[in-house]
């Protein structure tokens, strides 16, 4: 992750644009890069968005994806991991007994929080199974 992130600087360097990453997010299937821009030459977010497929090459990973930060003015990349972790069911701690419900774990989100559904409130449900596998619908 630390060469990735030295590589992403060094890219931009070499179009005369200087960036910092000021935060790095490591999920399970991606790794997302919180970019800000030193707006002292008068860089565009354009002219750093022209680029991603440029820095993909120069990285040789596919699929960055770019979008703004609203909230900071800065830029996110969600670059895809080479090797991608196995999120077991066991990784995934819930203890919010607070909750009404019928509360259930589906993983984790991009920030690495877990993702967590209320299945009382969804509308549809699909439950898989072989014909004759006694599946229920209970009410």
């Amino acid at each position: 992750m630390e060469n990735i992130k030295q590589n992403i600087i060094d890219f931009y360097k070499n179009y005369n644009i200087n960036i910092s990453i000021e935060k790095v997010i490591e999920a399970y299937q991606v790794d997302r890069y919180f970019i800000k821009l030193d707006r002292t030459n008068k860089t565009r977010i354009a002219n750093i968005e022209k680029l991603i497929d440029d820095l993909s090459s120069e990285l040789g990973i596919k699929n960055i994806k770019f979008t703004t930060d609203f909230a900071t003015s800065g830029i996110v990349f969600e670059i895809p991991k080479r090797d991608r972790k196995t999120l077991y069911l066991k990784d995934i701690e819930y203890t919010d007994n607070d909750k009404k419900g019928l509360q259930v774990c589906f993983g984790k989100d991009l920030n690495n929080n877990n993702y967590i559904a209320d299945l009382s409130k969804t509308p549809h449900l699909l439950v898989a199974g072989t014909t004759g596998s006694r599946k229920k619908c209970i009410y």
